[in-house]
């Protein structure tokens, strides 16, 4: 049996640094090297910071995986199912069993959702079909709950028996895949041997004994309780050392605690110190959420941010980042601007960031159906399904992702007061007019040149070949293969529609072709991320309609449902529903700039500047996720049965935990921020959070305040110190010429006007300076000429 031993700690740099010991060792390190398994790749990635500070000689094997690499390699190849396949089980139980109640409720997209969640996290807890009956019987229910409970219970014994009935895939046993740990702890009991050959640590005999150390760990669901039990009975792991982020001795906490339930397994329980901050940090972080502290001065380590909007919110921390880099010289990547959630914050910060020129380490999540070249494919076939209406046709011939060549303006002009509804129509449109043209010998004829539509009528011809195909009805089956093909179809392929070879309208060639390097810099990147963020996007989308196809073939229901005719309108309508529920996440091509990151992935790391954006309420804390099926009493009462259900006091009580553990991240400052109003100005309140920091600090004797309010935008650069990009130098020019200042500063200004002109691709900025300066001198005449006639 293994020693279990957790650590605890309000410090994560502290807590890490002790887990990392081991890795982080000058020169070799000393076998045998424990298992470390960390949250999340941004803390795997910290302790490889730290062995290479060290000077580490570098480690061999893998000692180091995130939990999501844990199952795999504790119970082996696994072979769970896709999210389409698991659908395609739940739409096929609801139709075998028709249940009264929740047939019905199930039609919505996002109670089917609902469903598959709850089957989810049953089948991550554990929690066997003949028990669930019996854990949802309790006092107080009516007709209509028992019902509905029963409906449930049934529906989760059939779908465990439809999961046990697949067929195995390359000789491995289907699984729900949620149940990823579940699986790892019946491993462990079951196969203790095997398990303990993959521990193997490379020139150890089979027979070694392993220590597993586990960092970052947030709560016990999902099977992270059987596995802790099943490693801490096993005879060939010697230590299980857990290192947990924590306010308080997890001995002290609650029953309902996770944190104290380990401490009660632990034979120890040992606080690791916490390293040096300032005075005010401390405070913070000791007095956060405590009754009755005492407040402390205010200070430049410690702030609140309060902005208008979300823009001015954050561009006064761009600012302040900025100032951070070039007057202090911090390094980009100490500094870390966290969200409670990525979007819309992190997309909008690390724009902020690249335009002033300030490097931005982020992994952005982006919606399948709002990636630009995907939404071109969604709108193919919705111009498909509304019959190519004029400005449809527009939109598609000036897209870059399609090589369409329609003479529009021709177009509108041919088709008079016809209104053509097919491709069939255009082109009878056009052959009507090229007809009359041959037949007209009027000189003196205004209408189009025979020529013009004659070209016209082959771009037409060619135009009809690649959208015709998405005209007619078509199956589900058939319209994902034709999908496939439109997107991925590699040439050659005889399935294919004519003239598809490069997907439809060659868009699965034009959405990753190469972008112009004679830019900028700054414009440089930016396209080279909108390139990878579409290539990335196609290659998501066939992996999906992929998994879609498959899981049609052998899970779909018996009855032949899937044979009902779709038009293109009802076919652009379910993919965009399915693409609106997957994301796709791209990692920015600076690797050592601004840590731009959401709450959970800053939890656990240490940055030297800290800046929490959003905290607007209800954004953090965020509200806990609502049962469709059952309602919060519900849920609290179901918890205390053994079900994998919570109360909202322990979503906000972990809320809580990942503040403090954001709080303790900051080594030398720490900025609060939010706005006090959303875009179209209506007042938003400050998350409750804000408000506990505010709390901690009192208003010093010369008045200053703990909370500071920006006034207008500060992306304008007051100095020529502050600029960093073109983009910048152009506006610090158009300001000081408006401004018109001293000789001297007139004379910078024309500096940087010449500057900008040296570079061929910096010159329309010139020229938008200019411009503007021209409009700014009318509107100054314009406004002393008024004054004149007022006077008068």
């Amino acid at each position: 049996m293994a020693t279990l031993a957790v650590y605890w700690s309000p410090d994560p740099e502290a807590l890490l640094g002790r887990a990392a010991a081991p890795f982080a060792s000058a020169g070799r390190v000393a076998e045998p090297l424990p298992l470390l398994a960390v949250r999340q790749g941004g803390i795997r990635d910290a302790v490889h910071d730290l062995a290479t500070s060290a000077g580490c000689h570098g480690w061999l094997g893998k000692p180091l995986v995130v939990f999501q690499e844990l199952p795999q390699l504790l119970a082996g190849d696994v072979a769970p199912l896709t999210t389409f396949e698991r659908r395609a089980i739940v739409e096929r139980i609801l139709h075998e069993q028709a249940p009264p109640l929740l047939a019905t409720a199930a039609r919505s997209r996002r109670v089917a959702q609902g469903l598959d969640a709850l089957l989810g996290e049953l089948i991550a807890a554990d929690v066997a079909p003949d028990q669930l009956p019996d854990m949802l019987n309790r006092t107080g229910r009516d007709t209509w709950m028992c019902q509905r409970d029963a409906e449930l219970a049934a529906l989760y014994a059939s779908y465990h028996s439809i999961l046990a009935e697949l067929p195995e895939c390359d000789g491995i046993r289907r699984s729900d895949g949620r149940d990823g740990l579940i699986q790892a702890a019946r491993a462990v009991r079951g196969e203790p041997a095997v398990v303990q050959q993959r521990l193997r640590r490379p020139f150890d005999s089979s027979r070694a004994t392993r220590s597993i150390d586990i960092y970052g760990l947030a709560d016990l669901r999902r099977g992270w309780g059987a596995l802790i039990d099943a490693l801490h009975g096993a005879s060939f792991i010697q230590e299980l050392r857990l290192y947990l982020v924590a306010g308080a001795d997890p001995t002290t906490l609650g029953a309902d605690d996770f944190r104290s339930q380990l401490a009660s397994r632990a034979d120890s329980v040992e606080l690791i110190p916490p390293g040096e901050r300032s005075t005010r940090l401390v405070h913070l972080r000791s007095s956060l959420f405590q009754p009755t502290p005492g407040a402390a001065a205010p200070g430049e380590d410690v702030r609140g941010l309060a902005a208008p909007d979300m823009q001015r919110e954050l561009e006064s921390v761009v600012r302040r980042v900025k100032q951070l880099i070039t007057d202090g010289g911090v390094a980009p990547r100490n500094i870390a601007i966290v969200a409670r959630q990525a979007r819309p914050y992190a997309n909008r910060a690390v724009e902020l960031l690249t335009g002033a020129g300030v490097p931005a380490t982020a992994s952005l999540r982006h919606t399948l159906s709002d990636i630009p070249a995907l939404r071109m494919l969604l709108r193919i076939f919705t111009a498909a399904g509304t019959g190519w209406s004029e400005r449809a046709l527009e939109q598609l011939g000036s897209s870059p992702y399609l090589d369409i060549e329609l003479d529009t303006a021709l177009l509108t002009h041919l088709r008079g007061e016809a209104r053509p509804r097919t491709v069939a129509d255009w082109e009878g449109v056009v052959a009507l007019a090229m007809r009359n043209a041959t037949s007209n010998t009027d000189p003196e004829d205004d209408r189009p040149k025979a020529r013009r539509i004659e070209r016209l009528q082959h771009q037409m011809a060619q135009f009809v070949a690649g959208a015709k195909p998405v005209e007619a009805a078509r199956s589900l089956p058939e319209w994902i293969a034709l999908t496939l093909c439109a997107v991925a179809c590699p040439p050659g392929n005889a399935d294919a529609p004519q003239g598809w070879d490069n997907g439809i309208f060659g868009i699965a060639v034009n959405a990753v072709a190469p972008c112009d390097t004679s830019v900028d810099v700054d414009a440089a990147t930016l396209l080279t991320d909108a390139l990878r963020l579409d290539h990335q996007a196609l290659r998501e989308l066939v992996s999906q309609l992929q998994d879609w196809i498959s899981s049609l073939d052998h899970l779909g229901p018996t009855d032949n449902a899937f044979a009902a005719k779709l038009s293109p309108t009802d076919w652009a309508r379910e993919l965009e529903a399915v693409l609106g529920d997957e994301e796709v996440s791209l990692r920015t091509s600076q690797q050592q700039g601004v840590q731009v990151v959401e709450a959970l992935a800053a939890a656990g790391r240490t940055f030297d500047h800290v800046f929490v954006v959003g905290m607007n309420s209800p954004s953090f804390p965020a509200e806990p996720p609502r049962s469709p099926f059952f309602s919060d009493s519900e849920c609290a009462e179901l918890h205390g049965r053994g079900l994998p259900f919570e109360a909202a006091a322990t979503w906000f009580e972990r809320e809580a935990s990942l503040f403090r553990s954001l709080v303790g991240s900051a080594r030398r400052s720490l900025t609060l921020s939010y706005s006090y109003a959303d875009g179209s100005g209506t007042p938003q309140l400050a998350s409750a959070y804000y408000d506990e920091a505010a709390s901690r600090f009192a208003v010093d004797a010369d008045g200053a305040d703990w909370e500071v309010r920006p006034g207008g935008s500060e992306r304008l650069p007051t100095t020529l110190e502050d600029v960093w990009s073109s983009a910048e130098l152009a506006m610090y020019a158009a300001h000081g010429w408006r401004t018109r200042g001293t000789d001297a500063e007139l004379g910078v200004v024309h500096s940087a006007l010449a500057h900008l002109t040296r570079e061929s691709a910096h010159r329309h900025l010139v020229t938008g300076v200019l411009h503007a300066v021209h409009i700014e001198h009318h509107r100054v005449r314009g406004r002393a000429v008024d004054t004149d006639d007022r006077a008068t």
